[in-house]
């Protein structure tokens, strides 16, 4: 795991989790690419707010590493458990961004 410093001063980030991710365009693009199973084709596109993207930001697990990509975006990979994506399942079901199996 690297230390919880943030990393500053980049206008795109990616959180990795699992085969899904959370995007950030700048400040005014905010979602979440969703996969729930390795089967499903690929993804839910759910957008956001930037108050819902810190509390989904805030769910996920520490970041084990990340990955700078220049002039201005990085990537942050998080740790990743069947427990935690689960949770942030239920989450986003309770929130009705994406829809019921």
């Amino acid at each position: 795991m690297i230390s919880n410093k943030t990393q500053h001063g980049y206008q795109n980030a990616r959180h990795m989790f699992g085969r899904s991710q959370l995007v950030r365009n700048g400040n005014q693009s905010y979602y979440l690419l969703w996969q729930w199973s390795r089967k499903s084709n690929p993804v839910d596109l759910v957008s956001f707010d930037h108050k819902l993207y810190d509390k989904i930001k805030s769910l996920l697990l520490p970041v084990k590493h990340f990955q700078i990509i220049l002039p201005n975006s990085i990537v942050y990979y998080h740790a990743r458990s069947a427990n935690n994506y689960a949770k942030l399942k239920r989450f986003l079901k309770k929130n009705k961004l994406i829809e019921e199996d």
